[in-house]
């Protein structure tokens, strides 16, 4: 019996995996943990708390722009490739999209109610540009046809959002909700555009989004037997960002009307009224 099992030690180190793999010897990766995971599995989302219209006491909309190469915001940037049961946001997007899991609607910068919606192959169209290049037809003439080039995932970073504040009077809370989520291609220079570009790929909306996002685990920094997911990243409010925009009788950005330094007291403002609507429900 020793001699078989030094034979099949022998045969497994020789073998390379590879081989083993094409022969359907290995059809997953081992579990890297002492442990199986199942927690976010088959994770369910918890239902908002409903809210009448009558018990809002005063409610603001305001876009807030997420760069997930910031430090706290990792989570959402890495990893490029899918790693021990991980992937990065963008990815999650992406494949729930190709799996019909999630409906995304058509980015309009003039609307922003999400009354677009895309067919999978329109949204599979939003991770592709196209260049000029110059080709030759079979006479040897000159043409220029369009060349498709897929996104790097690296290249979309930012995800701008749109979220609503209100004061619950049931409740006597401030409260948020997230209603959409847009992520931000940065498309880098090249020939045809020597400039690097921003675009805004589709609007996602996020009440219908988060019976994907509840089974994504993300990196926990605390705690790797306790994993997050990304709905617990929005609703933990879980991430840095930095207020671009809010509901105005202009309809316009920050950027509009402050640059600079300016745009960031402006951001801050806003972001400080907010809070004092919350210390405004208290009478001592």
């Amino acid at each position: 019996m020793r001699h078989i099992v030094k034979i099949l030690t022998a045969l497994i180190m020789i073998i390379p995996v590879s081989e083993i793999l094409a022969q359907g010897g290995v059809t997953e990766a081992p579990n890297h943990d002492v442990f199986e995971r199942t927690e976010n599995k088959n994770r369910e989302v918890l239902d908002y708390v409903h809210v009448r219209e009558a018990d809002v006491m005063w409610h603001k909309t305001i876009w807030r722009r997420i760069d997930m190469r910031q430090k706290f915001n990792l989570p959402f940037y890495y990893p490029f490739q899918p790693k021990n049961g991980r992937k990065n946001f963008m990815t999650t997007v992406k494949e729930a999209i190709e799996q019909g899991e999630l409906t995304v609607y058509k980015y309009n910068l003039m609307n922003d109610h999400f009354t677009e919606p895309l067919s999978i192959e329109e949204a599979m169209q939003t991770f592709t540009d196209s260049i000029t290049r110059v080709d030759y037809d079979e006479m040897g003439n000159e043409i220029t046809v369009r060349e498709p080039v897929p996104a790097n995932m690296q290249d979309i970073y930012e995800l701008d959002i749109k979220e609503q504040w209100f004061i619950d009077r049931e409740r006597s809370v401030l409260d948020v909700r997230i209603i959409g989520i847009a992520p931000v291609w940065h498309q880098p220079a090249n020939e045809e555009n020597p400039n690097a570009v921003r675009k805004p790929m589709f609007w996602i909306y996020y009440p219908d989004a988060r019976d994907v996002f509840i089974n994504s685990p993300v990196y926990n920094r605390e705690n790797d037997a306790k994993r997050l997911t990304y709905e617990d990243l929005f609703a933990k409010r879980m991430f840095d960002s930095y207020i671009y925009k809010e509901s105005n009788v202009y309809d316009r950005a920050i950027s509009d009307y402050a640059l600079g330094m300016e745009a960031l007291l402006e951001a801050k403002r806003i972001k400080e009224e907010v809070r004092e609507r919350e210390m405004n429900l208290w009478e001592y």
